[in-house]
């Protein structure tokens, strides 16, 4: 596995058009850290989207057995 599948899911309670700004980091708790902003534009009053990317890659080594999820930022706008 080249890295995590991960989806976020966002629901607009405002009562207006907004976007949102996921910020997430998945690691080990030790050395692996890979990080990554979804961004989901233009969601109706009260609509729900979500977006699934893998986050991190080849190149920091192999995936952790157990990853854990970190949500680093929420913004809307």
């Amino acid at each position: 596995m080249d890295g995590v599948l991960t989806t976020v899911t966002v629901h607009n309670t405002t009562g207006r058009r907004a976007g949102y700004e996921v910020a997430v980091s998945i690691g080990d708790g030790k050395d692996w850290v890979a990080s990554f902003t979804f961004r989901l534009d233009a969601l109706a009053p009260g609509a729900t989207k979500s977006s699934t990317d893998t986050v991190g890659g080849p190149h920091l080594g192999p995936v952790p057995p157990v990853p854990k999820l970190y949500i680093d930022r929420v913004n809307y706008y």
